[in-house]
């Protein structure tokens, strides 16, 4: 599975081609080889349930590094194929390399729709609200992670007393994040023309990643122009 076509996804930063608004930075760069993300995936699990049209909670688990090559997955590291350190095919000419041996991500996510839509709105009367979607989330991987800041003998990395230079190995990886995707004007309720606005923000512990923060945040606008209904025109900026 590809977790990033249904976690940390928001959908008015869908818009945008540059990568920053995908498969978030952190993830990206701070995972093994970046995470089960396109152009990868990993064996997993995926859990969704909707008790109501607001509330949508979402699980899953997977292998936490697609190329099975820890040694090729971090620019802190040497070794693997430092030409395409995503490569799937280091150990497997077939490209069906599931590697199970470095951990395991936990990734959950709840969402909550504001103002529901109803499916038709051409024949609705009573104003529902500008709709919504809030998301909180986060992730924990089980792998061990090298360090950014001491050796593997407690030595400040690039110090006098670093003899090795040869980085720590850390247990465990989290992040957290949220997501705001909201429509803020639309000039009535049969009009294909709106406005939206979204913002995205991760958290991370930083003596492991190379990223510890990172947001993303734009605004769309929905039917530009007369007859062109589904044309987005936005602003975009990580």
């Amino acid at each position: 599975q590809n977790l990033e076509t249904e976690f940390l996804v928001s959908d008015y930063g869908a818009l945008y081609l540059n990568s920053n608004f995908g498969w978030p930075m952190a993830p990206s760069v701070n995972l093994y080889a970046g995470g089960p993300s396109w152009p990868l995936s990993s064996p997993a699990i995926r859990i969704r349930y909707r008790p109501s049209d607001k509330f949508t909670f979402m699980f899953a688990a997977a292998d936490d590094n697609p190329p099975g090559n820890r040694n090729n997955s971090f620019g802190i590291q040497n070794g693997g194929n430092s030409a395409d350190p995503t490569n799937q095919n280091t150990h497997d000419e077939d490209g069906a390399n599931f590697n199970m041996g470095t951990g395991a991500l936990l990734i959950t996510e709840l969402q909550y729709a504001l103002n529901p839509q109803p499916d038709d709105m051409s024949h609705v009367t009573k104003d529902p609200g500008l709709p919504g979607i809030y998301k909180l989330g986060g992730y924990y991987d089980t792998a061990k992670f090298p360090d950014y800041r001491y050796n593997n003998q407690g030595k400040a990395l690039g110090s006098a007393a670093d003899t090795t230079g040869i980085p720590r190995w850390d247990r465990g990886n989290w992040m957290v994040y949220g997501i705001i995707d909201q429509m803020i004007w639309r000039p009535s309720l049969q009009s294909p023309q709106s406005v939206g606005i979204f913002a995205r923000a991760t958290g991370n512990g930083g003596d492991r990643n190379m990223i510890s923060f990172a947001i993303d945040a734009g605004i769309n606008l929905k039917a530009p122009f007369k007859g062109r209904d589904n044309d987005t025109v936005g602003l975009g900026w990580g």
